[in-house]
């Protein structure tokens, strides 16, 4: 999905070449994994913030690129939900039980508990080079952002929910640049995802 939301701006993109550069970040993985989660997590934050370099992009952090899938991998940097994209999906080919968290205004993932050894959830921070954090430190983060703690904020997202973030993120993006063309493209692709029975 994150794939064909990048088809869109760069129409000769090969989603197979991406998936090769996500195959080969996941075999890389599979040999250091051990079957403790914390081990799990580190192993994981260790290769992709540390030796691949995937962190954020501060400077341009309202770049387009930053949303597309494919320029992320390129240029190994990215907002918060883009770089959990592609940590997710490193995690799934190793069959990591790694979640999404569409937190307001700040996107995290999760360990969830019946992750190898147990315990409660754990949350990673890709956007802040893989920092692991609790509940209150999500807590923390929310209420520096301005908002009010509830429940529901830290529940798993789903692969839709995920991609209309993503599609919500580049509609304000070009609503801001005053890019109508860009927009409409967007905004279809948003409606087609929230319609009902999609």
């Amino acid at each position: 999905g994150a794939l064909l939301i990048a088809r869109s701006e760069y129409p000769e993109l090969d989603p197979a070449a991406c998936g090769e550069i996500l195959d080969g970040y996941a075999s890389r993985l599979r040999g250091r994994l051990s079957g403790s989660r914390q081990e799990t997590v580190e192993a994981l934050v260790e290769l992709l913030a540390g030796e691949l370099g995937f962190g954020a992009n501060g400077e341009e952090y309202y770049a387009a690129d930053n949303s597309y899938l494919n320029r992320v991998l390129e240029s190994r940097l990215g907002i918060p939900l883009s770089l959990s994209v592609v940590y997710l999906l490193v995690a799934r080919r190793c069959g990591i039980a790694l979640r999404g968290v569409a937190m307001p205004r700040h996107f995290l993932l999760k360990f969830e508990a019946s992750a190898p050894g147990g315990g409660g959830e754990l949350f990673l921070d890709p956007f802040n080079g893989g920092r692991l954090l609790g509940v209150k430190d999500c807590v923390e983060v929310l209420e520096s952002n301005g908002e009010t703690f509830r429940e529901e904020y830290l529940e798993a997202a789903d692969d839709r929910a995920i991609l209309i973030r993503m599609l919500g993120n580049l509609l304000n993006v070009y609503h801001s640049a005053s890019d109508s063309r860009r927009m409409n493209r967007i905004a279809a692709m948003l409606k087609l995802l929230q319609a009902p029975g999609s």
